[in-house]
C-alpha cells in the first residue's frame, strides 16, 4: 500500500512529535495524519497507539481530505485499531482516488488486481494503476511495469515495462530498480548488459532490496558481468533470506549443503531447505525429507554407538529443531536456482 504521494502538503515529517500534537489540537489535518502515522509504526521513537492512530485519521477523513481517506481505508483494509474490513477499505480508496489521490489510485488498483473489498478486475486495476502511475506513483509504475511484462490484462511489451521500471526506480523504488536490472540481465526490454544488470544490482543491494541481494548473488555464483566469487554469492544469498526473500532460501540452502562458499553445513541447509519446502518448492521439498532422514539417522547411530567413537556431523539439534514442512499454497518461489523474479506488489 501507499501512504501518500500529495507534494502540495506541508512536509511534517521532521516536525517534532509534541509539535505536531500541537497543531494536530488546532486542527492542522497534515499534522493530525503525521500524528496517526507515526502512533500507528512507531517511528520517531512514539509509543504506538494503534486505537489513537485510526482515531485521528478518521477524524481527518469526516473532513472528506483524500490523504485521511486513504489513510483509514488502509486501517481498514489491515486492523489497525478496529476490525479488518476489506470492503468498507475498498471504498475508502475509491473516495480517495476519485479525488486524485495517487497513492489512492494505487491502492484501489490493488484492490481490484488482488480481489481485497471488490471482485478480481484486471481492467479497472490497469485503469487505477495508469492514473497513479502518471502522477508518478513508483509502487503504481511498478506494478504496470510488471503487468507490460507478463501480458497480464495488457499486450506484452518488455521495452515499455522497462521504461516504467526505470521511471519506477528514478522515483525510489528498490524493486523497480531490480527488475529494470532484469532487463538487462535477461535482455527482455533491454539490450543484454550483464554489467549495466550488476551496476544496477549492486546499487539496489546497498538499501537492502532483498530480489536484488537473490539476484546479484546469481550473477556472482556464474560470474555474469562479475568476476565469480562463491563466497561473495553465499554472503549476498544469505543477506537476502535475511531479508525474507524466498527465492533465496534455495540457493542458500544448495550452499550449506555443498560448502558453496560456506563451509558444509547439513544442519542449516535443511533449515532452509524446509523453509522453501513450506512455500510449495517442489525440489526443496524433495531435498528437505531426503537431509532429514539422513540427519536422523546419523544421530540415531551415534546414541546407540557401543564403541562411544566421534561421529561426525552430529548436531544434537536436529532431533528438536527441524520443522515438519507443512502443507500451504505455493507463493512465489523458485524451482531451480535461477533468479529472483519480484512479483510482490509494493507498499
Amino acid at each position: 500500500m501507499v501512504e501518500n504521494n500529495q507534494t502540495d502538503q506541508p512536509d511534517y515529517t521532521s516536525k517534532d512529535t509534541d509539535e505536531l500534537e500541537t497543531l494536530a489540537r488546532l486542527g492542522d489535518t497534515s499534522a493530525m495524519c503525521e500524528l496517526a502515522w507515526r502512533l500507528r509504526t512507531g517511528e520517531h521513537g512514539v509509543t504506538i497507539d494503534k486505537k489513537r492512530a485510526f482515531s485521528l485519521f478518521k477524524k481527518v477523513a469526516d473532513a472528506k481530505d483524500p490523504v485521511g481517506l486513504n489513510h483509514l481505508g488502509m486501517c481498514y483494509e489491515d486492523g489497525v485499531g478496529v476490525r479488518p474490513d476489506a470492503s468498507l477499505a475498498a471504498r475508502l480508496y475509491r473516495k480517495a482516488a476519485e479525488l486524485g489521490l495517487g497513492a489512492a489510485q494505487n491502492n484501489f488498483g490493488n484492490a481490484y488486481y488482488f480481489g481485497i473489498g471488490v471482485k478480481k478486475n484486471l481492467p479497472q486495476a490497469i485503469r487505477w494503476f495508469q492514473k497513479a502511475a502518471d502522477q508518478g506513483v513508483a509502487a503504481a509504475q511498478n506494478t504496470l511495469g510488471r503487468c507490460y511484462l507478463h501480458g497480464e490484462g495488457v499486450p506484452e511489451d518488455p521495452e515499455k515495462a522497462c521504461n516504467l521500471f526505470e521511471m519506477a526506480a528514478q522515483n525510489g523504488s528498490l524493486e523497480a530498480l531490480a527488475n529494470l536490472a532484469m532487463g538487462y540481465l535477461s535482455g527482455r526490454g533491454r539490450a543484454l548488459d550483464y554489467k549495466k544488470a550488476a551496476e544496477l544490482l549492486q546499487e539496489a543491494v546497498d538499501k537492502d532490496s532483498a530480489t536484488a541481494c537473490c539476484n546479484l548473488a546469481y550473477m556472482y555464483s556464474n560470474g555474469l558481468g562479475v568476476e565469480r566469487d562463491v563466497e561473495k554469492a553465499f554472503q549476498l544469498y544469505f543477506k537476502s533470506a535475511q531479508l525474507n526473500c524466498a527465492s533465496a532460501f534455495l540457493p542458500l540452502a544448495h550452499a550449506y549443503e555443498e560448502g558453496i562458499g560456506t563451509n558444509v553445513n547439513l544442519y542449516l541447509a535443511t533449515q532452509w531447505y524446509s523453509r522453501a519446502a513450506q512455500l510449495g518448492n517442489r525440489l526443496a521439498q524433495w531435498k528437505y525429507k531426503a537431509l532429514a532422514s539422513v540427519q536422523r539417522q546419523t544421530l540415531s547411530d551415534a546414541l546407540t554407538n557401543p564403541d562411544g567413537g566421534k561421529v561426525e556431523h552430529v548436531n544434537m539439534s536436529v532431533a528438536y529443531d527441524i520443522p515438519s514442512p507443512e502443507p500451504t499454497k505455493p507463493q512465489a518461489s523458485n524451482e531451480s536456482l535461477e533468479p529472483a523474479d519480484s512479483q510482490q506488489t509494493e507498499e
